[in-house]
């Protein structure tokens, strides 16, 4: 509007009725393509960031949650566990492991961007989003993330 105007009182010779209209518009679609085509790109960077972290360390800092302790590799740094549930893949992140994952994001808004894509499950009615899961006899909370595979 601001440019509309100048144009209107003469205050930017050789330009035209418009054109600072089209000017915004590009300004708009290019704002827009960056943005990716699901919108927030701050949630889309979150998840992207938590299924890197999960590709790139699920055979070393994970482990099955059903598994024999004793005939499983030492698991050094852990992040988590994992289960396997009517044919889909949890990861259970343990605080630490899901901050380091979300590193860079607000802990809550990272909390809130994997919820809001269906990969954490809503809070319960205490309105904890982590959930006590028992893993070889140990009562722990634990973040349940799903990543569906593309």
């Amino acid at each position: 509007l601001a440019g509309e105007l100048a144009i209107e009182y003469r205050l930017l010779p050789g330009l035209s009725e418009g054109m600072a209209l089209d000017a915004a518009i590009i300004g708009l679609n290019l704002w827009q393509s960056l943005r990716g085509k699901n919108g927030n790109s701050e949630t889309n960077q979150i998840v992207e960031q938590v299924i890197d972290f999960i590709t790139r360390h699920g055979d070393s800092r994970f482990s099955n949650a059903d598994g024999n302790i004793s005939n499983e590799l030492v698991v050094r740094d852990r992040a988590g566990w994992w289960l396997d549930r009517d044919g889909e893949r949890v990861y259970l992140l343990t605080a630490t492991g899901l901050r380091e994952a979300t590193k860079g994001f607000d802990f809550k808004r990272a909390l809130d961007a994997l919820q809001e894509v269906g990969a954490l499950p809503d809070p319960g009615g205490s309105g904890e989003r982590s959930k006590f899961t028992r893993i070889n006899g140990r009562g722990l909370r634990l973040y349940p993330i799903k990543i569906e595979a593309e």
